[in-house]
């Protein structure tokens, strides 16, 4: 062992000596300077296409110090010049992907090239059962040009419609008849999409195909300038992972409805497809009471004359199926081409009976007579619609194109047979003396053209076109039963047969400038050309009208700090009439109460400013407002009474003024429990120019809503909705307030996979419509009329959702291939999620 001692002593004394020298070597070899190159190809393992825009990083492999990086071009390639000899690695890096290293790459004199070939890399996938969501937004969102509503968080529209939706959207009232109202007014713009809708209804829109409603109130110049009021636009789901989801769901409720629908998706490579199918049936009673009194002046004594009471007891059923077919193209990232075909077939019946007591009050004796009418309707429609569009964002920072065309038609039919009588008839056998045909068509074809540039790195100017091209038909044919011939005949004196046609063509430009680091504006201005054109055959009566105009818009933002800021915005807009309103027949279809439009209507004009506050942070978003609206040519109903009937035109009144204020809260409390709370106050004002006592020239609104949600570990949810809809105050009249409250209860399965869920609508059943005007005959008689309606609002519904689905949701979803086309951000940008560069103007905000 002794002698061992020295000969190991002398070899790790030889070999240390001989390691040190090959170290200087390999130091020295290190510093030699060379001229060389590593390149490469980099492809997606899905598609095995090449990907350009990827990081390439050179690194020393000795302490993994970055040499130098680039990124690939067009065809995926790169090309790292090399100066000094070494031994190297590269990183591969791109969001969404798992980074990649190759090493060692040894550079020297010897080896002045390495070509490193086809280098393929992997997205970072997540199971479906292994996503973790934090950080959610709030339910509801606001910013200085829209409020969003995030429809999967709330489980009370749950197996309902789109109008179940809006009743929890901020500053947003539906009626008891569906009448959709945005700041007190109906006169407001919906679309889906950012397109005209193709349903006939929003009842026919089941809740379970919509993943965000939008309602601006004061929109860009992007926008049409048409809704007084503003515009609610409705975006459907669409898919922004890669993989297959599998979706369906199917609900029923206490009144006799049911609904089922599946949605499937399937995205890989550079295709996207995804399909669904939803089926709705609804199922609604009514009891309605009117009545109608007369009173005169006899030497200066008012007193009761006559009186019409009408009880009237409906039902209402619909049948709704709604087909969707989507596929994108991403020719790459920053190139998506899509097609879009949808349809939708409705059909559906109503019965209805009514009675109408007749009293006459005299100094001597009062007279009492009775009238029953009953009424079967049937109706179906059809409607189709087509979309193709083109998306392009270029290498240039904040430079995108965008292009579509789609094309609408739709056909819809109804037929309604009615019986008078003297005596009780019953819905259910009606001998038909009248039959009322009702047939109507319309097609629309649309095309616009949208772009975006930055100018510099802090002015982004926008500007795009649109034209729209509509025709629409109506023929209505009435019959009478003869009972000579034992024949209908046609009552021509009330035959509705009348074309309307509407070419719009528009053009706008926007520019968004930061004045300074907190202070913004975007101003824009767009120009709108207006034809209508149509003929009345039943007297030949013909309607030819243009009109063009410039409606400016003006966003000023001024940043407090990271979490507030102030917005004055303006804008100009108008209210086209409807061919309802311009068509000039007489509809005598209800005998007691006649309604005529009026072809010479012109448009109402309307200016807008509003001063808006927004504090955002952490799940707290706050929002309070108030606002002034000046409308001139204000379209108003103009009723007048002949005898027992009651004759409703429409007239152009002088002006009106609108102001109010809203405030709106939303709060993520924790992971657990969100709140939301809404109040909301609106004030009309409109001048009587026609000097026609029974013109509405005052009305107040005001509305409160409450929205509690609560979320254990996403497993369990309780949601409970409350909406008041204060007395509406006119001079002609008013009409109660409405309360009503929504409570709902969630509970999911097998791994979240299966979802079961209960609501129970107007749990205290208090949703009615009771509704009193007041008019003028004559100077000396005057009229009450006093409406009290109520539906079968109180009911329960019960559902299930089923998700099985494998994808593959990449980091960044709101870039590249996932970005959602149709989700409109601030200025009307069609690509979601905020992107560097994107310009300094209020709109990013």
């Amino acid at each position: 062992m002794k002698r061992l001692l020295p000969i190991l002593f002398f070899l790790m004394l030889f070999s240390s000596t001989l390691y040190a020298q090959n170290a200087s070597q390999r130091n020295q070899s290190r510093n030699i300077p060379i001229k060389g190159t590593i390149a490469g190809t980099v492809y997606d393992e899905d598609s095995i296409k090449t990907m350009p825009g990827v990081s390439i990083m050179l690194c020393n492999r000795r302490d993994s110090s970055m040499v130098k990086g680039v990124v690939t071009d067009d065809k995926g390639k790169f090309a790292l010049e090399v100066t000094k000899a070494g031994v190297y690695f590269v990183k591969i890096r791109f969001m969404g992907y798992r980074d990649k290293i190759i090493t060692p790459v040894v550079m020297s004199p010897n080896r002045l090239n390495a070509n490193l070939g086809k280098i393929v890399i992997r997205t970072t996938s997540h199971k479906l059962n292994e996503v973790v969501v934090t950080a959610e937004p709030p339910d509801i969102q606001q910013t200085a040009e829209k409020t969003t509503l995030n429809v999967k968080e709330n489980t009370v529209a749950a197996g309902g419609t789109a109008l179940d939706l809006l009743q929890l959207m901020p500053n947003v009232n539906v009626n008891t008849d569906g009448t959709v109202q945005l700041r007190g007014s109906d006169k407001v713009k919906i679309l889906m999409d950012g397109r005209p809708s193709m349903f006939n209804s929003l009842e026919q829109v089941p809740s379970e195909i919509l993943d965000k409603i939008e309602v601006m109130t004061n929109p860009s110049s992007r926008y049409e300038a048409e809704g007084q009021a503003g515009i609610i636009n409705m975006i459907t789901n669409k898919n922004k992972v890669k993989g297959y989801m599998i979706n369906a769901n199917t609900n029923m409720n206490s009144r006799g409805a049911y609904g089922a629908g599946t949605n499937l998706s399937y995205r890989k490579g550079h295709w996207n497809f995804m399909g669904g199918y939803n089926f709705r049936m609804s199922n609604i009673d009514g009891n309605t009471k009117d009545s109608l009194s007369y009173y005169t002046n006899d030497s200066n004594r008012e007193q009761l004359s006559r009186e019409i009471n009408q009880h009237r007891l409906s039902n209402r059923k619909s049948y709704t199926h709604n087909v969707r077919f989507n596929t994108d193209y991403y020719f790459n990232d920053n190139s998506i081409l899509t097609f879009q075909a949808s349809g939708n077939i409705g059909n559906g019946n109503s019965k209805d009976s009514t009675q109408y007591q007749y009293l006459y009050f005299t100094p001597s004796s009062n007279q009492i007579s009775n009238r029953y009418r009953a009424t079967k309707s049937n109706n179906d429609n059809k409607n189709a619609n087509f979309v193709l569009a083109y998306d392009k964002k270029f290498k240039t920072s904040g430079k995108e194109l965008s292009a579509e065309v789609s094309a609408n038609t739709g056909k819809n039919n109804s037929e309604s047979n009615i019986l008078e009588k003297d005596e009780y008839v019953s819905m259910k056998d009606i001998n038909i003396d009248q039959k009322n045909l009702n047939e109507g068509k319309n097609n629309s074809i649309n095309a616009k053209l949208d772009y975006e540039q930055m100018v510099g790195t802090k002015l982004k100017i926008e500007m795009g076109e649109r034209s729209n091209l509509s025709k629409n038909k109506t023929n209505y044919n009435p019959y009478a039963y003869n009972s000579v011939t034992a024949q209908d005949t046609l009552t021509w004196s009330q035959v509705n047969d009348f074309d309307f046609n509407r070419d719009i063509h528009s053009a706008y430009l926007i520019l968004n400038y930061p004045i300074t680091k907190k202070l913004s504006i975007k101003a824009g201005a767009r120009y709108e050309y207006t034809h209508d054109y149509g003929t009345q055959h039943f007297d030949n009566t013909k309607i030819d009208h243009s009109y063009q105009n410039i409606y400016p818009s003006l966003f000023l933002t001024q940043k407090l700090d990271e979490f507030n800021q102030l917005n004055l915005i303006y804008g100009r807009r108008f209210d086209r009439p409807n061919s309802g309103l311009l068509n000039p027949k007489v509809d005598k279809s209800n005998p007691l109460a006649i309604r005529t439009g009026n072809p010479n209507l012109k448009p109402e004009d309307v200016h807008s400013v509003e001063f808006k506050y927004i504090y955002n942070k952490k799940g707290y978003n706050v929002g309070t407002s108030v606002y002034y609206r000046l409308s001139k040519d204000i379209v108003t109903r103009s009723i007048t009474m002949r005898g027992d009937t009651s004759i409703t035109s429409y007239i152009n009144n002088d002006r009106g003024h609108y102001f109010g204020s809203e405030f709106n809260a939303s709060a993520r409390m924790n992971e657990s429990v969100r709140f939301g709370f809404n109040a909301n106050w609106n004030r009309t004002q409109m001048d009587n120019s026609t000097n026609d006592p029974n013109a509405d020239t005052r009305l107040t609104t005001w509305s409160l809503k409450f929205n509690t949600n609560v979320n254990l570990q996403n497993i369990i949810g309780f949601q409970i909705f409350s909406n008041y809809f204060g007395p509406v105050k006119r001079k002609t009249g008013t009409t109660d307030g409405v309360f009503s409250t929504d409570v709902a209860l969630r509970k999911q399965f097998f791994n979240r996979k299966v979802t079961a869920f209960m609501r129970v609508s107007d749990v205290f059943k208090t949703r009615a419509n009771n509704t009193t005007q007041k008019g003028y005959i004559t100077a000396d008689e005057r009229f009450t009329h006093a409406t009290y309606g109520r539906e079968s609002t109180r009911f329960m519904t019960f559902g299930l959702n089923f998700n099985f689905s494998n994808f593959i949701r990449k980091h960044g979803d709101n870039q590249g291939p996932d970005r959602d086309r149709y989700h409109m951000r601030e200025g009307g940008e069609r690509f979601g999620g905020d992107r560097p560069g994107g310009g300094g103007g209020p709109g990013g905000m």
